[in-house]
């Protein structure tokens, strides 16, 4: 059973991730579907969407092993990086304000990791984050 759902959340989170890492190499390579569209607000957009989801689907499964006397924190959690993200998709930088939401969600799992936590899910959840932190910071520099 552990490893279907490892299956699965590896599944969605690389399906969720391509955009993130490949729709700039689109603008570099010429190979946009439609030459007229807003790639960078769709990939900032992407990026938001991915990031909602994991928060979302990581604070479930770590409050299924924590279980958490108080949901508010978890709630506040959902709603901060909700409006940040959701601000950032409209500010010029905003993929620098995505690339550190992006950072700070990567602590929460880097932190159960470091005090020793074995859930099956926080190295992918680490990873997954890693590299859209490292595409939201990488991507415009090499773009400019």
């Amino acid at each position: 059973m552990k490893t279907m759902h490892l299956d699965i959340y590896l599944l969605v989170s690389g399906v969720l991730l391509l955009p993130v890492l490949l729709w700039p190499a689109m603008l570099l390579s010429g190979l946009a579907l439609n030459p007229g569209a807003n790639i960078v607000g769709h990939w900032r957009v992407a990026a938001a969407a991915m990031l909602m989801i994991a928060v979302a689907v990581d604070s479930m499964l770590a409050a299924n092993t924590d279980r958490p006397r108080s949901l508010i924190p978890l709630a506040a959690w959902l709603v901060g990086m909700g409006l940040w993200g959701a601000w950032a998709c409209n500010e010029a930088n905003g993929h620098l304000i995505l690339g550190t939401l992006f950072f700070i969600h990567t602590l929460r799992s880097a932190r159960r990791l470091w005090q020793g936590a074995s859930e099956w899910w926080l190295w992918p959840a680490w990873g997954r984050d890693m590299l859209a932190c490292l595409a939201m910071f990488l991507w415009p520099w090499v773009l400019a």
